[in-house]
């Protein structure tokens, strides 16, 4: 779950995107399974020429159809479609696992305490991830000469807290309906996107992201929020997330620091890099390249 309060983040000590390999990895095991499942049941339809019963049947039409999505979930899974359209990917995973939980809830009795479980944790992951969460006018400049977009959210005081740390932390950026277009923005309520903290005032009243314009809807729509120069547009911030915060005290616990980034990731060291100046009297120590 991708969520501050997630059990697996305590147990595993782990941010969610850390364990996004074990989740492709489960996902792939689940498939096969399913897929023999499935095998197993065609041929016995086969062979006892119950082939209409798969389509006109509740049960097995069910399964048929639970199948169907869980190899289309898979398909645009792969590397491939989400290069080619992450939205795709997004869109197809967010429906088809949401639409799966009630198909196999009336396909097969056995599942459905786990499939009770499983609303229960969504749910859980719902309500608490808006306790990390924030809508806040923000400031919006585009930079001169660069594709970049610098964005000033203040921090309410409710959730100062959590960014006392946060360091090279990311957080998920998403437009509210205020700050929406007329017309085409339903998609806007999809994207939540993730962007890494280039910097927090010393006094944790606001944090500032630096965001690339690209031609996905989200950094479109903040590019044409920057054209309303005396607007603050609200955005919605949750977070922080990221492994930083379990980073080892550099500045204390080692006698040389070299840092290393190239292009958009001096995003995430410069932080860093501030922090563990902060932390030492020889600057000598550190070097960032």
């Amino acid at each position: 779950m991708k969520n501050r309060y997630s059990p697996l983040r305590y147990l595993l000590r782990s941010s969610h995107e850390e364990l996004n390999p074990y989740h492709r990895i489960l996902g792939r095991i689940i498939v096969a399974l399913f897929s023999l499942h499935a095998g197993f049941y065609l041929n016995f339809f086969i062979r006892a020429g119950l082939v209409k019963n798969l389509f006109t049947r509740p049960v097995p039409s069910l399964g048929l159809l639970a199948l169907t999505l869980i190899l289309i979930l898979y398909i645009t899974s792969i590397t491939t479609i989400r290069n080619y359209s992450y939205r795709i990917f997004y869109i197809s995973h967010f429906t088809i696992s949401l639409s799966l939980a009630p198909i196999l809830f009336f396909h097969a009795s056995p599942v459905r305490l786990y499939i009770l479980e499983t609303f229960a944790l969504v749910l859980f992951n719902t309500l608490t991830r808006r306790l990390t969460s924030f809508v806040a006018p923000s400031t919006i400049t585009a930079l001169p000469s660069t594709s970049l977009l610098k964005l000033t959210i203040p921090i309410p005081p409710s959730h100062r807290t959590l960014y006392a740390n946060a360091q090279a932390q990311h957080v998920y950026l998403s437009i509210p309906s205020p700050s929406q277009p007329p017309s085409g923005a339903a998609i806007l309520n999809l994207c939540s996107n993730p962007y890494t903290i280039a910097s927090i005032a010393p006094d944790t009243t606001s944090l500032t992201l630096i965001a690339r314009s690209l031609a996905g809807p989200t950094s479109a729509r903040l590019l044409e929020l920057t054209e309303l120069s005396k607007a603050r547009p609200p955005l919605r911030i949750e977070g922080p997330y990221g492994g930083s915060a379990r980073f080892p005290d550099f500045a204390n616990e080692f006698d040389r620091i070299l840092l290393v980034a190239g292009g958009v990731g001096a995003t995430f060291i410069l932080p860093l890099y501030q922090r563990v100046l902060a932390g030492i009297e020889n600057e000598e120590r550190v070097d960032i390249v």
